[in-house]
């Protein structure tokens, strides 16, 4: 991915969802990868892409 679009990739773990969700909105990282395939709620600002197969 990082070759094919010309970016470099960090990929950073964090022990929590809350703890994730607060590097998105502090702007420390891009793109947040789960494994929740379902929710019926997002913060404010999030989106939601279909699941990768």
């Amino acid at each position: 991915m990082a070759h094919s679009l010309g970016l470099k990739v960090i990929i950073r773990q964090y022990d929590t969802e809350q703890q994730a969700l607060t590097a998105l909105a502090d702007r420390q990282v891009d793109t947040l990868l789960t494994q929740v395939a379902h929710r019926d709620a997002l913060a404010p600002g999030l989106d939601q892409s279909a699941p990768l197969a």
